[in-house]
């Protein structure tokens, strides 16, 4: 064979070496960055979750805690509505602290152990307080929650 068609093919031989591994990396990165961006995705579905369930909780608290302020029940299809959609939210809090380790830090999850021992000291002494300072310690312990998720999930999400 002459020279050149020795080069001719050592240079087309490299390109195509060259060609495959980029390729190679190329796919490797892609896929590296998609699964990245879906993991993301799935830890900020998840924190959206938790904070619309905190929402609920706290919004149907303001509407009692406003109604026994006043000293005025809420009509009871009203009240009922509005606790039914709370317990949603409680149900929704649960279900992250039993399965949400998957898709959440341990310190969120703590966030979330927190606010349920907090409701459950509440319930437990429900005799010896009224029923406002009981809607007053479950916001509080709600305001907490929601403030602690944000910055975390911030945090984790790299947010800001």
């Amino acid at each position: 064979m002459d020279d050149w068609l020795i080069q001719a093919l050592f240079t087309l031989a490299t390109g195509l070496l060259l060609s495959i591994v980029t390729a190679i990396l190329t796919v490797r990165l892609s896929l590296h960055q998609f699964y990245s961006q879906r993991w993301w995705e799935k830890k900020q579905d998840q924190y959206e979750k938790i904070l619309v369930a905190l929402y609920h909780i706290r919004h149907i608290d303001d509407k009692l805690l406003a109604s026994v302020g006043v000293g005025k029940d809420l009509k009871p299809e009203r009240k009922e509505a509005l606790l039914a959609k709370s317990h949603e939210g409680s149900e929704e809090i649960e279900r992250m602290v039993s399965i949400g380790a998957f898709a959440i830090s341990k310190e969120a999850l703590d966030s979330l152990k927190r606010l349920r021992a907090g409701f459950d000291s509440i319930r437990n002494r429900i005799n010896e307080m009224s029923y406002y300072e009981y809607l007053e310690k479950h916001i509080t312990y709600t305001d907490d929650c929601i403030s602690e998720i944000i910055a975390i999930g911030r945090r984790e999400l790299k947010v800001d």
